[in-house]
């Protein structure tokens, strides 16, 4: 039997349940376990109310994650105050163990990004051609390809606003696999011309309003969308982000920190 982590966490109860009288406080008497989830559930919520705003939440966070069955076999017999501190060495062992290899990976993922960074467009048109099903929205731009490395398949963000309007008009997202035309790379070092056809037969109608077709101004910029860069071989180039991971481990820090003296 599988059951959410989260009805093991300890939370305030109403109910009128109580642990017998003992020499040791809730954080000191073995939790009741492998007599079944349902007589575990009533010794927890008997504990919230004797313990401390501090000790519940320590506890909670401890057992996050951990269901029941697997609470057995890493805690067998344990207190409440026995499973926060093993929460408490599991967390130091992990930061310990992934401080270095995250800020590593930070260091890494950043200097692939800032190199994706100096793929830059400039002299962008654009442009609405008229044809048999209406209007055929087109971009035109320059590629300088600043960076180490030679790209397989581009992707960029189109953004148009009109009027000067803070607000964007629409968006598209635009692809450009040169495995699959005669260039075969875009390579490092070089420059490109690209045209790019904004939607397929009748174009795409977010751009090609009343609103779009009547402005006076039009304001059209073109980024690259860095994470979807691939190789030749077909690979993302930048790195799966590591700051969840560091994020994580900081707030390993911050529990340790705050739990510790329990």
């Amino acid at each position: 039997m599988k059951l959410d982590h989260q009805l093991f966490r300890i939370v305030i109860s109403s109910a009128s349940i109580f642990l017998a009288a003992c020499s040791k406080g809730p954080m000191d008497t073995p939790l009741v376990m492998g007599q079944g989830f349902e007589q575990y559930k009533v010794d927890i919520s008997s504990r919230a109310e004797k313990m401390s705003s501090l000790e519940l939440t320590a506890f909670n966070w401890a057992v996050e994650g951990i269901n029941y069955e697997r609470l057995i076999e890493v805690a067998p017999k344990k207190t409440p105050r026995e499973v926060i501190r093993m929460g408490i060495a599991n967390a130091k062992a992990d930061i310990e163990q992934g401080m270095a290899p995250a800020e590593k990976a930070i260091t890494e993922f950043e200097d692939v990004r800032a190199e994706l960074q100096k793929i830059t467009p400039s002299d962008i048109k654009f442009r609405q051609q008229k044809t048999f099903f209406g209007h055929m929205p087109h971009l035109d731009f320059n590629v300088s390809n600043g960076s180490r490395y030679d790209v397989g398949t581009m992707h960029w963000v189109a953004s148009i606003r009109v009027n000067e309007a803070e607000r964007v008009e629409a968006t598209k997202k635009l692809s450009m696999h040169y495995k699959n035309s005669t260039s075969l790379a875009m390579k490092q070092g070089k420059n490109y011309s690209e045209q790019y056809q904004v939607g397929h037969v009748s174009g795409d109608y977010s751009w090609t309003t009343q609103t779009i077709l009547q402005a006076n101004k039009l304001d059209v910029t073109v980024v690259p969308d860095i994470e979807a860069i691939r190789d030749l071989e077909g690979n993302l180039i930048l790195p799966k982000s590591p700051y969840p991971r560091m994020e994580q481990l900081n707030r390993m820090s911050k529990a340790v920190e705050l739990y510790g003296s329990i």
